[in-house]
């Protein structure tokens, strides 16, 4: 355990010595919590403006004039639906589906007034939200700064040096697989103390807690998928000496 532990502080000091990965951590880990905060405002907006539309659409409704109830169903009115707490985080496919419905009475209508209909297939890229970048971003920062985490020692000549005297080769795996795991997780951080202030503003607990679960099962999953690709890199590079 004392090997790993210090296979994985000789990684961090590694990557604090080269100006290319702590740029990586920082920049990712600021993105993160920008889109966070810029999400949070955008979401609240939302908020405000669909809850207007609908005090405006209900007074619409009640102030018409005297009719027969079959014609007053066939009058109809909208229904918007307001973004979920989580929606900080991820928008969900509001912008697929519409945020709007209108209720007449005798008919099935599917939402309306969604962004994708008025735009291009590549808008979902353009929205910089903390859900694209662990998604997307995220994953390829970690393998930018782990793809040679054990391929840099070979070549450095440091990974005999370390097996003669005594280093188990899965022993550095390990170190360097949690020191992988430590810059994935600081860049989740932002995400989880979003999920905890989505549970304060009526999000449920078991939800949040699971959907944060599943983003750090996905980084793990990631990293492994990153050590193996770098084992193997190994591997052929020793085959072609």
């Amino acid at each position: 355990m004392k090997a790993i532990n210090q296979i994985t502080r000789d990684e961090w000091r590694f990557w604090h010595r080269t100006k290319l990965a702590a740029t990586i951590l920082i920049i990712g880990t600021l993105l993160t919590i920008v889109s966070a905060i810029v999400n949070t405002i955008e979401m609240k907006h939302a908020a405000h403006e669909r809850e207007h539309l609908q005090q405006s659409s209900q007074a619409q409704f009640l102030t018409q004039p005297d009719r027969h109830p079959h014609r007053m169903v066939h009058y109809g009115h909208y229904v918007f639906r307001p973004p979920s707490p989580l929606s900080i985080i991820e928008p969900g496919v509001d912008s697929f589906t519409g945020t709007a419905i209108f209720l007449e009475g005798h008919r099935q209508n599917s939402a309306m007034f969604s962004d994708q209909r008025q735009a291009s297939g590549m808008t979902r890229f353009s929205s910089l939200t903390p859900s694209f970048l662990l998604q997307v971003l995220v994953p390829l920062f970690i393998i930018l700064i782990g793809y040679a985490s054990v391929t840099r020692e070979k070549e450095a000549g440091t990974l005999h040096i370390m097996i003669t005297q005594g280093v188990n080769l899965w022993h550095l795996l390990i170190g360097k697989y949690l020191a992988l795991a430590s810059s994935g997780l600081l860049m989740l951080m932002p995400l989880v103390i979003a999920a905890i202030w989505a549970t304060f503003t009526g999000e449920s607990l078991l939800i949040a807690s699971s959907f944060v679960t599943g983003y750090i099962l996905y980084i793990f999953c990631l990293l492994s998928t990153s050590d193996a690709a770098d084992e193997e890199g190994r591997v052929e590079r020793g085959g072609c000496r």
